[in-house]
């Protein structure tokens, strides 16, 4: 795959169906009430790591999940959804590229 080329996966949402998976809350419970979308709260997190947990070994999603759901978990409509979004592996070599730039990337500093 060329450098450039961003890698994409599509990821849909009916809020009446939302559920923890269980090996996201079995690394970390931000939300024993459920996934949730388009806010940057608990729920967002939880949704934001199962996705990174799906696609990345426990470390990698671990050091990105909370970028991962800012950029993109927070954004979507707080309703259903069917979107496409940067998959998670090119999502997490990007942000070390960024990090390790010193460019700031994630949760806002205040």
């Amino acid at each position: 795959m060329d450098k450039c080329q961003r890698a994409i996966m599509k990821i849909k949402g009916h809020w009446d169906t939302r559920r923890i998976a269980g090996k996201s809350i079995a690394v970390k419970n931000h939300s024993p009430d459920g996934f949730a979308w388009g806010y940057g709260g608990s729920g967002p997190a939880q949704l934001a790591l199962a996705i990174c947990l799906d696609q990345l070994p426990t470390d990698k999603a671990l050091a990105c999940y909370q970028a991962f759901k800012w950029k993109y978990i927070a954004m979507l409509p707080p309703s259903d959804f069917e979107t496409e979004i940067e998959d998670p592996k090119h999502f997490f070599v990007l942000n070390e590229i960024e990090n390790q730039n010193h460019v700031y990337v994630g949760t806002p500093p205040f």
